[in-house]
Protein backbone atom coordinates (compact mmCIF):
# COMPACT_ATOMS: atom_id res chain seq x y z
CA UNK A 1 0.00 0.00 0.00
CA UNK A 2 0.83 3.30 -0.78
CA UNK A 3 2.45 5.26 2.15
CA UNK A 4 1.11 7.97 0.92
CA UNK A 5 -2.51 7.18 0.87
CA UNK A 6 -4.63 8.12 3.40
CA UNK A 7 -6.38 5.81 5.64
CA UNK A 8 -10.00 4.18 6.07
CA UNK A 9 -11.09 5.50 9.52
CA UNK A 10 -13.57 2.47 9.37
CA UNK A 11 -10.83 -0.05 8.42
CA UNK A 12 -10.54 -2.23 5.01
CA UNK A 13 -9.21 -0.43 2.17
CA UNK A 14 -7.25 2.60 2.20
CA UNK A 15 -9.65 6.04 0.76
CA UNK A 16 -8.05 6.41 -2.36
CA UNK A 17 -9.36 9.87 -3.91
CA UNK A 18 -11.17 8.50 -6.94
CA UNK A 19 -9.68 10.12 -10.49
CA UNK A 20 -11.77 11.13 -13.27
CA UNK A 21 -11.98 7.91 -14.91
CA UNK A 22 -13.29 6.15 -11.65
CA UNK A 23 -16.64 7.60 -11.61
CA UNK A 24 -16.51 5.48 -14.82
CA UNK A 25 -15.66 2.32 -13.83
CA UNK A 26 -18.09 -0.49 -14.47
CA UNK A 27 -16.89 -2.22 -11.00
CA UNK A 28 -18.38 0.78 -8.79
CA UNK A 29 -21.53 0.96 -10.68
CA UNK A 30 -22.78 -2.68 -10.41
CA UNK A 31 -21.29 -2.79 -6.60
CA UNK A 32 -23.66 0.17 -6.28
CA UNK A 33 -26.64 -1.05 -8.12
CA UNK A 34 -26.52 -4.78 -6.32
CA UNK A 35 -26.57 -3.12 -3.05
CA UNK A 36 -28.86 0.36 -4.07
CA UNK A 37 -31.52 -1.96 -5.28
CA UNK A 38 -31.63 -3.97 -2.32
CA UNK A 39 -31.69 -0.98 -0.42
CA UNK A 40 -34.60 0.21 -2.47
CA UNK A 41 -36.56 -2.47 -1.34
CA UNK A 42 -35.55 -1.98 2.29
CA UNK A 43 -37.08 1.57 2.09
CA UNK A 44 -40.41 0.17 0.77
CA UNK A 45 -40.40 -2.56 3.19
CA UNK A 46 -40.06 0.01 6.12
CA UNK A 47 -42.75 2.70 4.54
CA UNK A 48 -45.00 -0.85 4.75
CA UNK A 49 -44.10 -1.30 8.12
CA UNK A 50 -44.34 1.90 9.31
CA UNK A 51 -48.31 1.99 7.93
CA UNK A 52 -48.71 -1.34 9.50
CA UNK A 53 -47.46 0.51 12.60
CA UNK A 54 -49.62 3.25 12.42
CA UNK A 55 -52.62 1.99 11.24
CA UNK A 56 -55.04 0.96 13.97
CA UNK A 57 -57.03 -1.51 12.89
CA UNK A 58 -56.42 -5.35 12.21
CA UNK A 59 -54.96 -6.16 8.48
CA UNK A 60 -54.54 -9.95 9.53
CA UNK A 61 -57.17 -12.65 10.34
CA UNK A 62 -55.32 -13.56 13.59
CA UNK A 63 -53.89 -10.02 14.85
CA UNK A 64 -56.91 -9.57 17.03
CA UNK A 65 -56.97 -12.57 18.68
CA UNK A 66 -53.02 -11.76 19.53
CA UNK A 67 -53.67 -8.54 20.60
CA UNK A 68 -56.92 -9.86 22.74
CA UNK A 69 -54.33 -12.34 24.63
CA UNK A 70 -52.04 -9.16 25.52
CA UNK A 71 -54.98 -7.46 26.88
CA UNK A 72 -56.57 -10.27 28.90
CA UNK A 73 -52.66 -10.76 30.36
CA UNK A 74 -52.61 -7.09 31.36
CA UNK A 75 -55.97 -7.26 32.95
CA UNK A 76 -55.10 -9.96 34.91
CA UNK A 77 -56.67 -13.06 33.28
CA UNK A 78 -55.05 -16.32 31.83
CA UNK A 79 -54.74 -18.09 28.56
CA UNK A 80 -55.77 -21.27 27.16
CA UNK A 81 -59.44 -21.45 28.50
CA UNK A 82 -61.85 -23.98 27.45
CA UNK A 83 -63.55 -23.83 23.96
CA UNK A 84 -67.03 -25.19 25.24
CA UNK A 85 -67.74 -21.57 26.61
CA UNK A 86 -67.29 -18.32 24.80
CA UNK A 87 -65.15 -17.29 23.67
CA UNK A 88 -64.45 -19.82 21.21
CA UNK A 89 -60.57 -18.88 20.84
CA UNK A 90 -57.94 -21.33 20.59
CA UNK A 91 -54.67 -20.03 21.81
CA UNK A 92 -52.37 -21.60 19.40
CA UNK A 93 -49.12 -20.00 20.32
CA UNK A 94 -46.71 -19.96 23.66
CA UNK A 95 -47.55 -16.51 26.21
CA UNK A 96 -44.03 -14.87 25.51
CA UNK A 97 -45.46 -12.36 22.72
CA UNK A 98 -48.56 -12.19 24.73
CA UNK A 99 -46.71 -11.27 27.47
CA UNK A 100 -44.55 -8.49 25.36
CA UNK A 101 -47.64 -7.08 24.40
CA UNK A 102 -49.04 -6.80 28.01
CA UNK A 103 -46.16 -5.01 29.41
CA UNK A 104 -46.92 -2.28 26.97
CA UNK A 105 -51.04 -2.50 27.35
CA UNK A 106 -50.58 -2.04 31.07
CA UNK A 107 -49.22 2.18 29.85
CA UNK A 108 -51.48 2.23 26.50
CA UNK A 109 -54.05 0.15 26.83
CA UNK A 110 -54.89 -2.46 24.12
CA UNK A 111 -53.94 -1.20 20.51
CA UNK A 112 -52.18 -2.73 17.61
CA UNK A 113 -49.72 -0.05 17.63
CA UNK A 114 -47.30 -1.25 20.25
CA UNK A 115 -47.81 -5.04 18.72
CA UNK A 116 -46.85 -3.96 15.78
CA UNK A 117 -43.94 -2.12 16.43
CA UNK A 118 -42.37 -5.01 18.81
CA UNK A 119 -42.64 -6.95 15.13
CA UNK A 120 -41.16 -4.26 13.38
CA UNK A 121 -38.25 -3.47 15.57
CA UNK A 122 -37.54 -7.41 15.45
CA UNK A 123 -37.28 -7.97 12.01
CA UNK A 124 -34.62 -5.01 11.30
CA UNK A 125 -32.90 -6.74 14.74
CA UNK A 126 -32.75 -9.88 12.45
CA UNK A 127 -31.15 -8.29 9.64
CA UNK A 128 -28.81 -6.08 11.52
CA UNK A 129 -27.52 -9.90 13.15
CA UNK A 130 -27.52 -11.38 9.44
CA UNK A 131 -25.46 -8.79 8.67
CA UNK A 132 -23.02 -9.50 11.70
CA UNK A 133 -23.06 -12.79 11.54
CA UNK A 134 -21.85 -12.58 7.74
CA UNK A 135 -19.07 -9.54 8.96
CA UNK A 136 -17.60 -12.09 11.42
CA UNK A 137 -17.32 -14.82 8.93
CA UNK A 138 -16.25 -12.89 6.15
CA UNK A 139 -14.57 -9.30 7.59
CA UNK A 140 -16.29 -7.99 4.29
CA UNK A 141 -18.49 -4.57 5.36
CA UNK A 142 -20.47 -5.32 1.70
CA UNK A 143 -21.10 -8.69 1.62
CA UNK A 144 -22.59 -8.33 5.21
CA UNK A 145 -24.38 -5.45 4.21
CA UNK A 146 -25.81 -6.63 1.17
CA UNK A 147 -26.97 -9.96 3.16
CA UNK A 148 -28.51 -7.90 6.05
CA UNK A 149 -30.30 -6.06 3.49
CA UNK A 150 -31.39 -8.70 1.43
CA UNK A 151 -33.30 -10.28 4.72
CA UNK A 152 -35.28 -7.16 4.12
CA UNK A 153 -36.09 -7.36 0.53
CA UNK A 154 -37.53 -10.68 0.67
CA UNK A 155 -41.56 -11.10 -0.29
CA UNK A 156 -41.95 -13.30 3.28
CA UNK A 157 -40.52 -10.22 5.25
CA UNK A 158 -42.37 -7.83 3.67
CA UNK A 159 -45.94 -9.83 4.01
CA UNK A 160 -45.04 -10.57 7.03
CA UNK A 161 -41.87 -8.32 9.17
CA UNK A 162 -44.54 -5.66 11.14
CA UNK A 163 -47.83 -7.70 11.68
CA UNK A 164 -48.87 -7.95 14.96
CA UNK A 165 -48.22 -12.19 14.93
CA UNK A 166 -45.67 -13.95 16.97
CA UNK A 167 -43.04 -14.73 14.04
CA UNK A 168 -41.15 -11.79 14.00
CA UNK A 169 -39.94 -11.82 17.50
CA UNK A 170 -39.30 -15.65 17.40
CA UNK A 171 -36.84 -15.35 14.53
CA UNK A 172 -35.09 -12.52 16.36
CA UNK A 173 -34.55 -14.40 19.33
CA UNK A 174 -33.62 -17.24 17.11
CA UNK A 175 -31.11 -15.51 15.61
CA UNK A 176 -29.69 -13.65 18.31
CA UNK A 177 -28.60 -17.65 19.50
CA UNK A 178 -27.30 -18.10 16.32
CA UNK A 179 -25.21 -15.21 16.39
CA UNK A 180 -24.05 -15.48 19.98
CA UNK A 181 -23.11 -19.41 19.58
CA UNK A 182 -21.38 -18.12 16.16
CA UNK A 183 -19.21 -15.64 17.77
CA UNK A 184 -18.66 -17.18 21.11
CA UNK A 185 -18.96 -20.52 20.39
CA UNK A 186 -20.38 -20.51 23.62
CA UNK A 187 -24.07 -22.87 24.04
CA UNK A 188 -25.08 -21.69 27.57
CA UNK A 189 -25.03 -18.52 26.45
CA UNK A 190 -26.87 -19.25 23.35
CA UNK A 191 -29.58 -21.45 25.11
CA UNK A 192 -31.62 -18.81 26.74
CA UNK A 193 -32.41 -17.29 23.48
CA UNK A 194 -33.75 -20.43 22.42
CA UNK A 195 -35.76 -21.03 25.11
CA UNK A 196 -37.36 -17.64 24.26
CA UNK A 197 -37.77 -18.16 20.86
CA UNK A 198 -39.43 -21.78 21.28
CA UNK A 199 -41.69 -19.85 23.90
CA UNK A 200 -42.85 -17.25 21.20
CA UNK A 201 -43.63 -19.92 18.84
CA UNK A 202 -43.00 -23.30 19.06
CA UNK A 203 -42.20 -24.58 15.72
CA UNK A 204 -38.79 -22.30 15.75
CA UNK A 205 -36.61 -25.90 15.59
CA UNK A 206 -34.06 -24.84 13.03
CA UNK A 207 -31.83 -22.59 14.87
CA UNK A 208 -31.03 -24.86 18.21
CA UNK A 209 -30.78 -28.39 16.20
CA UNK A 210 -28.33 -26.25 14.13
CA UNK A 211 -25.71 -25.02 17.05
CA UNK A 212 -26.76 -29.10 18.32
CA UNK A 213 -25.67 -30.68 14.91
CA UNK A 214 -22.44 -28.46 15.45
CA UNK A 215 -21.78 -29.08 18.43
CA UNK A 216 -21.86 -32.94 17.85
CA UNK A 217 -19.88 -32.61 14.43
CA UNK A 218 -16.99 -31.10 16.46
CA UNK A 219 -14.77 -32.53 18.92
CA UNK A 220 -17.58 -31.02 21.79
CA UNK A 221 -19.66 -34.23 20.98
CA UNK A 222 -20.66 -34.63 24.59
CA UNK A 223 -21.74 -30.66 24.89
CA UNK A 224 -24.15 -31.23 21.63
CA UNK A 225 -26.08 -33.99 23.82
CA UNK A 226 -25.91 -32.28 27.00
CA UNK A 227 -27.59 -28.64 25.18
CA UNK A 228 -30.06 -31.18 23.89
CA UNK A 229 -30.89 -32.32 26.87
CA UNK A 230 -30.96 -28.75 28.65
CA UNK A 231 -32.99 -27.42 25.98
CA UNK A 232 -35.63 -30.94 26.23
CA UNK A 233 -35.89 -30.43 29.67
CA UNK A 234 -36.05 -26.61 30.08
CA UNK A 235 -38.66 -26.48 27.47
CA UNK A 236 -40.42 -29.57 29.21
CA UNK A 237 -40.34 -27.86 32.38
CA UNK A 238 -41.62 -24.96 31.11
CA UNK A 239 -44.94 -26.14 29.02
CA UNK A 240 -45.11 -28.17 31.97
CA UNK A 241 -45.98 -25.15 34.12
CA UNK A 242 -48.53 -24.14 31.41
CA UNK A 243 -50.07 -27.24 31.26
CA UNK A 244 -50.37 -27.19 35.54
CA UNK A 245 -51.85 -23.61 35.36
CA UNK A 246 -54.57 -23.88 32.49
CA UNK A 247 -55.70 -27.35 34.26
CA UNK A 248 -54.47 -29.72 30.98
CA UNK A 249 -56.23 -26.90 28.54
CA UNK A 250 -52.74 -25.91 27.34
CA UNK A 251 -51.69 -29.35 26.18
CA UNK A 252 -55.06 -28.90 23.73
CA UNK A 253 -54.14 -25.70 22.54
CA UNK A 254 -50.64 -25.39 21.94
CA UNK A 255 -50.57 -29.10 20.57
CA UNK A 256 -54.13 -30.65 19.49
CA UNK A 257 -55.42 -27.75 17.98
CA UNK A 258 -52.29 -27.42 15.44
CA UNK A 259 -52.31 -30.54 14.39
CA UNK A 260 -54.00 -29.41 11.10
CA UNK A 261 -54.43 -31.10 8.20
CA UNK A 262 -50.80 -31.50 6.04
CA UNK A 263 -50.55 -31.06 2.34
CA UNK A 264 -47.89 -31.79 -0.04
CA UNK A 265 -49.49 -29.45 -2.81
CA UNK A 266 -49.27 -26.48 -0.81
CA UNK A 267 -45.59 -27.13 -0.29
CA UNK A 268 -45.74 -27.40 -4.09
CA UNK A 269 -47.31 -23.23 -4.11
CA UNK A 270 -44.91 -21.69 -1.87
CA UNK A 271 -41.83 -23.67 -3.55
CA UNK A 272 -43.06 -22.26 -6.93
CA UNK A 273 -43.92 -18.75 -5.48
CA UNK A 274 -40.04 -19.22 -3.77
CA UNK A 275 -38.59 -19.73 -7.25
CA UNK A 276 -40.31 -17.92 -9.28
CA UNK A 277 -40.12 -14.91 -7.57
CA UNK A 278 -36.03 -15.74 -6.54
CA UNK A 279 -34.89 -17.74 -9.31
CA UNK A 280 -31.62 -16.71 -8.14
CA UNK A 281 -31.62 -16.09 -4.71
CA UNK A 282 -34.15 -19.11 -3.92
CA UNK A 283 -31.55 -21.15 -5.16
CA UNK A 284 -29.44 -20.16 -2.38
CA UNK A 285 -30.02 -22.85 0.10
CA UNK A 286 -28.88 -25.20 -2.30
CA UNK A 287 -25.33 -23.59 -2.89
CA UNK A 288 -24.58 -23.04 0.72
CA UNK A 289 -25.31 -27.65 1.52
CA UNK A 290 -22.62 -27.81 -1.21
CA UNK A 291 -20.21 -24.96 0.08
CA UNK A 292 -21.17 -24.91 3.57
CA UNK A 293 -20.82 -28.95 4.00
CA UNK A 294 -18.96 -29.87 7.34
CA UNK A 295 -15.45 -30.76 7.13
CA UNK A 296 -14.68 -28.51 3.98
CA UNK A 297 -11.85 -26.25 4.57
CA UNK A 298 -10.89 -22.25 3.77
CA UNK A 299 -7.68 -21.32 3.87
CA UNK A 300 -6.08 -24.51 5.51
CA UNK A 301 -8.66 -23.73 8.46
CA UNK A 302 -12.13 -25.63 8.99
CA UNK A 303 -15.12 -23.49 8.16
CA UNK A 304 -18.42 -23.22 10.96
CA UNK A 305 -20.88 -25.74 9.90
CA UNK A 306 -23.76 -23.82 11.77
CA UNK A 307 -25.07 -21.89 8.44
CA UNK A 308 -25.05 -25.59 6.47
CA UNK A 309 -27.22 -26.96 9.44
CA UNK A 310 -29.23 -24.10 10.11
CA UNK A 311 -30.25 -23.88 6.41
CA UNK A 312 -30.74 -27.97 6.61
CA UNK A 313 -33.16 -27.82 9.59
CA UNK A 314 -34.80 -24.23 8.21
CA UNK A 315 -35.82 -26.41 4.84
CA UNK A 316 -37.46 -28.52 7.38
CA UNK A 317 -39.18 -26.01 9.22
CA UNK A 318 -40.52 -24.65 5.90
CA UNK A 319 -41.60 -27.10 4.78
CA UNK A 320 -44.38 -26.92 7.19
CA UNK A 321 -45.87 -24.77 4.97
CA UNK A 322 -48.05 -27.69 3.63
CA UNK A 323 -49.94 -27.55 6.82
CA UNK A 324 -53.26 -26.44 6.25
CA UNK A 325 -54.21 -22.72 6.64
CA UNK A 326 -50.26 -21.95 6.61
CA UNK A 327 -48.59 -18.68 5.37
CA UNK A 328 -44.97 -17.32 4.87
CA UNK A 329 -43.91 -16.88 8.27
CA UNK A 330 -42.93 -20.41 7.75
CA UNK A 331 -40.25 -19.70 5.57
CA UNK A 332 -38.91 -17.05 7.70
CA UNK A 333 -36.28 -18.97 9.10
CA UNK A 334 -34.99 -19.86 5.69
CA UNK A 335 -34.77 -17.00 4.12
CA UNK A 336 -32.64 -16.06 7.14
CA UNK A 337 -29.94 -18.82 6.20
CA UNK A 338 -30.67 -18.00 2.70
CA UNK A 339 -30.00 -14.38 3.20
CA UNK A 340 -26.72 -15.50 5.58
CA UNK A 341 -25.55 -17.38 2.57
CA UNK A 342 -26.10 -14.96 0.05
CA UNK A 343 -23.63 -12.15 1.70
CA UNK A 344 -20.95 -15.35 2.04
CA UNK A 345 -21.69 -16.22 -1.74
CA UNK A 346 -21.51 -13.03 -2.51
CA UNK A 347 -17.86 -12.13 -0.79
CA UNK A 348 -16.47 -15.47 -2.31
CA UNK A 349 -17.31 -14.79 -5.70
CA UNK A 350 -15.63 -11.43 -5.69
CA UNK A 351 -12.57 -13.64 -4.71
CA UNK A 352 -12.33 -12.45 -1.16
CA UNK A 353 -10.61 -14.09 1.67
CA UNK A 354 -11.00 -13.30 5.36
CA UNK A 355 -7.44 -12.34 5.52
CA UNK A 356 -8.08 -9.90 2.33
CA UNK A 357 -11.58 -9.43 2.17
CA UNK A 358 -12.02 -6.88 -0.67
CA UNK A 359 -11.42 -8.97 -4.23
CA UNK A 360 -13.59 -8.12 -7.22
CA UNK A 361 -16.51 -7.04 -7.12
CA UNK A 362 -17.45 -7.72 -10.83
CA UNK A 363 -18.15 -11.93 -10.94
CA UNK A 364 -20.88 -11.11 -7.94
CA UNK A 365 -22.45 -8.05 -8.85
CA UNK A 366 -23.50 -9.00 -12.44
CA UNK A 367 -25.97 -11.80 -11.58
CA UNK A 368 -27.39 -10.17 -8.31
CA UNK A 369 -27.73 -6.70 -10.35
CA UNK A 370 -29.65 -8.96 -12.95
CA UNK A 371 -31.92 -10.63 -10.38
CA UNK A 372 -32.73 -7.63 -8.84
CA UNK A 373 -33.80 -6.40 -12.15
CA UNK A 374 -36.11 -9.38 -12.77
CA UNK A 375 -36.91 -9.19 -9.50
CA UNK A 376 -38.82 -5.48 -9.98
CA UNK A 377 -39.88 -6.71 -13.64
CA UNK A 378 -41.70 -9.60 -11.78
CA UNK A 379 -43.36 -7.30 -9.54
CA UNK A 380 -44.50 -4.36 -12.10
CA UNK A 381 -46.26 -7.44 -13.91
CA UNK A 382 -48.48 -7.53 -11.09
CA UNK A 383 -49.08 -3.69 -10.26
CA UNK A 384 -52.21 -2.26 -9.21
CA UNK A 385 -53.08 1.00 -8.99
CA UNK A 386 -52.37 2.43 -5.94
CA UNK A 387 -50.75 -0.35 -4.65
CA UNK A 388 -47.55 -0.41 -6.95
CA UNK A 389 -44.19 -2.07 -5.28
CA UNK A 390 -46.32 -4.15 -2.60
CA UNK A 391 -45.85 -7.09 -1.96
CA UNK A 392 -48.28 -7.52 0.51
CA UNK A 393 -51.50 -5.54 1.05
CA UNK A 394 -50.73 -1.66 2.32
CA UNK A 395 -53.52 0.18 4.78
CA UNK A 396 -54.73 3.66 3.03
CA UNK A 397 -55.93 6.10 4.53
CA UNK A 398 -59.47 5.26 2.95
CA UNK A 399 -59.46 1.91 5.33
CA UNK A 400 -58.31 3.86 8.35
CA UNK A 401 -61.67 6.24 7.98
CA UNK A 402 -64.08 3.65 7.08
CA UNK A 403 -62.84 1.85 10.43
CA UNK A 404 -62.99 4.61 12.73
CA UNK A 405 -66.70 4.46 11.13
CA UNK A 406 -67.10 0.94 12.36
CA UNK A 407 -66.11 1.30 15.44
CA UNK A 408 -68.16 4.51 16.34
CA UNK A 409 -70.99 2.47 15.39
CA UNK A 410 -70.13 -0.30 17.89
CA UNK A 411 -69.15 1.74 20.66
CA UNK A 412 -72.87 2.77 21.07
CA UNK A 413 -73.98 -0.93 20.02
CA UNK A 414 -74.56 -3.00 23.45
CA UNK A 415 -73.92 -6.66 23.75
CA UNK A 416 -71.14 -9.48 21.61
CA UNK A 417 -69.99 -8.56 17.78
CA UNK A 418 -68.95 -11.74 15.91
CA UNK A 419 -66.80 -10.90 13.20
CA UNK A 420 -64.24 -12.98 10.92
CA UNK A 421 -61.93 -10.16 11.44
CA UNK A 422 -61.92 -8.71 14.89
CA UNK A 423 -59.84 -5.69 15.55
CA UNK A 424 -62.37 -2.76 15.22
CA UNK A 425 -64.68 -4.39 17.68
CA UNK A 426 -61.96 -5.18 19.87
CA UNK A 427 -61.00 -2.17 19.41
CA UNK A 428 -64.81 -0.66 20.34
CA UNK A 429 -64.60 -2.35 23.79
CA UNK A 430 -66.18 -5.94 22.46
CA UNK A 431 -63.78 -8.68 22.49
CA UNK A 432 -63.72 -11.56 19.72
CA UNK A 433 -65.84 -13.88 20.36
CA UNK A 434 -65.06 -17.11 17.86
CA UNK A 435 -61.78 -17.22 15.90
CA UNK A 436 -63.47 -18.82 12.27
CA UNK A 437 -60.31 -20.69 10.77
CA UNK A 438 -59.48 -22.42 14.20
CA UNK A 439 -63.11 -23.01 14.54
CA UNK A 440 -63.53 -24.37 11.27
CA UNK A 441 -60.46 -27.02 11.04
CA UNK A 442 -61.39 -28.14 15.02
CA UNK A 443 -65.16 -28.94 13.72
CA UNK A 444 -63.36 -30.42 10.54
CA UNK A 445 -61.17 -32.61 12.67
CA UNK A 446 -64.26 -33.75 15.30
CA UNK A 447 -62.59 -31.74 18.27
CA UNK A 448 -64.86 -28.96 18.82
CA UNK A 449 -68.81 -28.80 18.88
CA UNK A 450 -69.92 -25.43 17.44
CA UNK A 451 -73.49 -26.19 18.42
CA UNK A 452 -73.45 -23.67 20.86
CA UNK A 453 -72.13 -20.86 18.49
CA UNK A 454 -75.28 -22.07 15.94
CA UNK A 455 -77.14 -21.53 18.87
CA UNK A 456 -76.23 -18.17 19.67
CA UNK A 457 -76.77 -17.32 15.76
CA UNK A 458 -80.53 -18.52 15.50
CA UNK A 459 -81.87 -16.81 18.67
CA UNK A 460 -79.23 -13.76 16.90
CA UNK A 461 -77.40 -13.27 20.03
CA UNK A 462 -74.98 -10.89 18.17
CA UNK A 463 -76.78 -7.02 17.72
CA UNK A 464 -73.55 -7.06 14.74
CA UNK A 465 -72.25 -9.34 12.28
CA UNK A 466 -69.28 -7.99 10.82
CA UNK A 467 -68.05 -9.97 7.61
CA UNK A 468 -65.54 -8.98 4.94
CA UNK A 469 -67.15 -10.86 1.86
CA UNK A 470 -70.72 -11.10 0.94
CA UNK A 471 -72.51 -13.07 2.93
CA UNK A 472 -74.88 -14.41 -0.13
CA UNK A 473 -71.76 -15.55 -2.58
CA UNK A 474 -71.41 -18.45 -3.14
CA UNK A 475 -67.64 -18.89 -3.17
CA UNK A 476 -66.58 -18.19 0.51
CA UNK A 477 -64.10 -19.34 2.17
CA UNK A 478 -64.73 -22.84 3.23
CA UNK A 479 -61.40 -23.38 5.07
CA UNK A 480 -62.67 -20.49 7.73
CA UNK A 481 -66.40 -21.04 7.68
CA UNK A 482 -68.41 -24.01 8.10
CA UNK A 483 -71.57 -24.79 5.98
CA UNK A 484 -73.60 -24.94 8.81
CA UNK A 485 -72.56 -21.62 10.13
CA UNK A 486 -73.05 -20.17 7.04
CA UNK A 487 -76.56 -21.69 6.59
CA UNK A 488 -77.25 -20.36 10.35
CA UNK A 489 -76.20 -16.64 9.26
CA UNK A 490 -78.24 -16.55 6.26
CA UNK A 491 -80.91 -17.54 8.13
CA UNK A 492 -81.00 -15.28 10.90
CA UNK A 493 -78.77 -12.23 9.37
CA UNK A 494 -79.26 -9.63 6.88
CA UNK A 495 -76.96 -6.95 5.21
CA UNK A 496 -77.84 -3.74 6.00
CA UNK A 497 -74.74 -1.37 4.70
CA UNK A 498 -71.05 -1.21 4.64
CA UNK A 499 -68.31 0.96 5.75
CA UNK A 500 -65.37 0.35 3.15
CA UNK A 501 -64.51 -3.57 3.46
CA UNK A 502 -66.53 -3.99 5.97
CA UNK A 503 -70.09 -5.67 5.51
CA UNK A 504 -72.54 -4.97 8.35
CA UNK A 505 -75.46 -7.95 8.97
CA UNK A 506 -78.22 -7.23 11.31
CA UNK A 507 -80.48 -9.34 12.98
CA UNK A 508 -83.54 -10.30 10.81
CA UNK A 509 -87.22 -9.73 12.13
CA UNK A 510 -88.67 -12.24 13.82
CA UNK A 511 -91.41 -14.03 12.63
CA UNK A 512 -94.49 -14.49 14.72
Amino acid sequence: MDSHAPENPLGGEALNPPSGSAWLDPVRWLQGAAIGGCVLYTILFLYHGLVLVWFPFDVDNSEACLVYQGQRLAEGSFLYKPLNQEPYLADNYPPLYPVVLALGFKLTGPNFHWPRAVSLSATVLTAVLIGFWTYRRTRDRASSWLAGLIYLSFYHVYDWGALARVDALGVALAVTGLTIFETRRSWTAALWFFFLALFTRQTLFAAPLAVAATLAGSFHRRSGLVFLACLAGGMTALYGVLVILSSGEAWYHLIVYNANEFRWSDVGVYLRQWLILYTVWGCAPLVILFSEFPGQTNQGAKRSPLLFWYTLFALGEAALCGKIGSAPNYLLSLVTATAAGMGIIYHQARGGTKESPHGTPVPASVPFVFLLAATVLQIAATWHWPHRMDFSYTPTRADAHAGRLLQNELRRTPGPILSDRAGVALMAGHPPVYEPFIGTQLVRQGLWDQTPLLDRVAVRAFPRVILQFNLEDENWDRERFTPELIAALREHYTRTRAYGPYRIYEPKPKVE
